[in-house]
């Protein structure tokens, strides 16, 4: 399998629906991959990153968040390129580097108050239930669990326990939901990473498949034991505000 697959418009407007004309403005204002001139008058664009984009439609991206995520995939292009002539061992089915977490939810404002706080609740979770975040995409195996969260999908992210896939959803409300072959968690609000934004209030659930429910039992203890000794979600110190400046040193001041 070549590292390297094009698809031309017309079928990604079957894939897609839209307009040529819209895919268009999408590319001039930096919401969609940038074509690849492949002949004197022909164009076409990578079958990857248009796999990478519709996957990442799930999450019901922002407009800022589709632009630095189309912003990073082409900056992979341009590493894979390179790469290319050294040998990199690209994984078929983990070809695109994603956003990590903190990029796509913390760093666009990294020095409010409310995104400080989302980054240090997110490592801190990953720090008590030692989770690896996945950030290559496709990734096949959370994908499958993802299809089955319905309309649950909000801010996904993936992870590994161990060997085992974990997605992390943070859909708006508090309403309990019935997937069919998932089990999920819903984190203590000290260790919901997203928390309240703009007002509008979200539960964070660790979902895996049913067969693996096992491994919920297991972060749920880790968690317990953790508990006592987490700061509150909402508060931040001047140490924290300080030094999220030198680590943004061009950000302007958050909120």
């Amino acid at each position: 399998m070549s590292d390297f697959q094009y698809i031309s418009m017309d079928k990604i407007l079957c894939r897609m629906g839209g307009s040529r004309s819209s895919i268009y403005a999408k590319m001039n204002e930096g919401l969609f991959p940038t074509s690849v001139k492949i002949g004197e008058r022909k164009v076409a664009w990578l079958v990857h990153e248009i796999d990478a984009l519709m996957f990442f439609y799930m999450s019901s991206p922002s407009e800022e968040e589709l632009r630095a995520f189309v912003k990073n995939m082409e900056e992979e292009r341009l590493s894979r390129t390179v790469s290319f002539f050294t040998n990199w061992l690209i994984e078929p089915d983990l070809s695109v580097k994603g956003l990590t977490y903190r990029q796509w939810k913390v760093d666009y404002d990294p020095l409010c108050d409310e995104c400080i706080a989302r980054g240090r609740t997110h490592d801190l979770l990953r720090s008590i239930t030692e989770l690896i975040e996945e950030t290559r995409r496709p990734s096949v195996r959370h994908d499958a669990i993802l299809k089955k969260l319905g309309g649950a999908k909000d801010h996904a992210s993936f992870y590994w326990y161990g060997k085992i896939p974990v997605v992390l959803v943070e859909p708006y409300g508090r309403q309990d939901f019935d997937f069919d072959g998932v089990e999920y968690l819903r984190l203590p609000d000290a260790l919901a990473p997203y928390g309240t934004c703009n007002g509008h209030e979200t539960q964070s659930l660790l979902c895996v498949h049913s067969v693996n429910k096992n491994v919920l039992a297991q972060i749920q203890e880790k968690i317990t034991e953790a508990l006592p000794s987490l700061p509150d979600r909402y508060s931040v110190s001047e140490e924290e505000r300080d030094l999220a400046k030198k680590l943004h040193p061009k950000a302007k001041r958050g909120k």
